[in-house]
């Protein structure tokens, strides 16, 4: 690959984290917050753009260098992850089915759902309930 290539993609790269960091912002800012997830996209959106900056600069100088593609990819999923964790918060609160692709953000989302972990009254509750004795 030429240097102006890399470059180019490094670049391409950074534009891509920037406009998935600006829709996970603009989706968490009009998701109502609950008691157990406050705007984190807010405060972490723009800090996880620092990976493919730098990642950028150090590609667009030395094309060969590991540590800036390793940069550049690191940010990249780091922004995929908030953004499909934005997505799937806002679509908890949108009427079912009314956005596309919402069953695989929350299956990409980092965080689970209670819906995936199970309620601790449901599922886990017999496995930690104590049980009768048959010697009584």
């Amino acid at each position: 690959m030429s240097a102006r290539a890399a470059a180019w993609l490094a670049w391409t790269v950074l534009a891509l984290c920037v406009v998935l960091a600006v829709l996970a912002m603009g989706l968490d800012i009009y998701t109502p917050p609950t008691k157990y997830e406050p705007h984190f996209s807010v405060l972490a959106g723009i800090p996880l753009l620092v990976y493919p900056t730098i990642g950028a600069l150090v590609v667009s100088h030395r094309p060969m260098n590991a540590v800036g593609w390793v940069l550049c990819g690191m940010g990249f999923v780091l922004e995929v992850l908030a953004f499909s964790r934005a997505y799937a918060n806002y679509s908890r609160f949108a009427p079912p089915g009314s956005l596309p692709g919402e069953k695989a953000m929350q299956w990409l989302s980092p965080l689970p759902s209670e819906k995936a972990m199970g309620s601790a009254h449901g599922r886990w509750a017999p496995a930690v309930s104590p049980t009768k004795s048959s010697d009584s």
